[in-house]
Formats: C-alpha cells, structure tokens, sequence
C-alpha cells in the first residue's frame, strides 16, 4: 500500500444506502451534488472503516435509513493522481488557481475547493482558457481536518501544544471507477 513502481494503491471504504435490493452490486455510487467535496466522482474514505461508520451513521441512519460500507482497491499511477495531502506542487496549483478565480469574483465569497476542480477540469479542455494545464487526474486526495471523531492526536514533545494527527481522515475522489478500481466490492459492514 502506498507509493511503489510509480503508482499510489490503497483500500477505499464506500458508504451507500442499503434500500434493500441489490445495491452491492452497482457500487461505488457516483457522486454528482454541486457542493462534492473534490468535486464529480466516486467517493472513499482512506483506509477508515470506524470514519465511513460514523458518516453512514450521520448521513443514513440519522435520516432512517440504512447502510453499507463497501471496501475497494484503489490503484493509480501517479500522473493522474492530484494528491493535496503530500504533494506541495498540486496543493500551491489549488492554491494559485483559487487566488485567480478570487481576483476574477471581486466581492464574492472564495470558491470552495470541490467547484475550484471542477473549474480546472473544465478549463483543461479549452486551450483558449487561461488556466489551460492538463487536468487529467483520475484520483483526487484530501484531508479533512473536521473529522475529529476518528482524529488521534499526539503531541510531539511534552509540555508543548504541537501535535500530529495519526489517523486522519483522508477523501479520495474517484473520477473514472474503471480506469481506478483494480477490485470489485467486498462488503465490509451492514447497518442495523
């Protein structure tokens, strides 16, 4: 798992409504909400099974339903992989790009950062576009720093407030499933 041969793999955990039927076997479920998170695609959380719990039992069962989590490979080679965790070039890209469009929106509020790929992704396709740089990445992967139910925290040296986080929650964006997916589903959890 990780970076080896020029490639990034890791596990995904899917979570999607169990409406009763088949659902396993259509999953993972595209994401299409304007407000996604890192945009269109298909989402996973890191290598978290207890955080794709607690969402499934935020987003689901706090709205009556149920649930499923699924578990997936995930298998990209890192020219399609834009990765805000670990990468500094693609986080200063976000950076940059968010600053432009900022400059372009005087007096409106900053774009988040879902609708800032979204406009790059778009922006790939138009060599008119001044923003025109490829943007062909298949997997997207971000940190939430919100997710503190699953966050651990420790400090680096004692008597001092710095600390590291050693299970973040990491989001990965899927943007073509068939390119990415290198496994079908295993269902890995069932709600009550």
């Amino acid at each position: 798992m990780g970076f080896e041969n020029n490639n990034y793999t890791t596990t995904g955990h899917h979570t999607f409504e169990n409406r009763g039927g088949d659902d396993d076997k259509h999953a993972p479920y595209k994401c299409n909400d304007v407000n996604a998170f890192l945009g269109r695609g298909y989402y996973f959380w890191e290598d978290n099974l207890p955080f794709a719990k607690h969402w499934g039992g935020i987003w689901y069962i706090n709205n009556g339903k149920k649930y499923f989590v699924g578990e997936f490979s995930i298998k990209c080679e890192l020219n399609y992989f834009f990765d805000l965790v670990g990468n500094r070039d693609h986080q200063k890209i976000l950076r940059e790009t968010a600053k432009l469009l900022a400059k372009r929106r005087a007096g409106l509020s900053a774009l988040p950062i879902g609708k800032i790929i979204e406009f790059l992704k778009a922006a790939s396709k138009d060599p008119d576009d001044i923003f025109f740089e490829k943007f062909n990445y298949l997997v997207i992967r971000a940190a939430d720093d919100t997710a503190q139910k699953t966050s651990e925290k420790h400090n680096f040296a004692d008597n001092k407030y710095n600390s590291a986080d050693l299970n973040p929650c990491y989001i990965i964006c899927v943007v073509l499933k068939n390119e990415i997916l290198s496994s079908g589903i295993k269902v890995v959890h069932t709600s009550n």
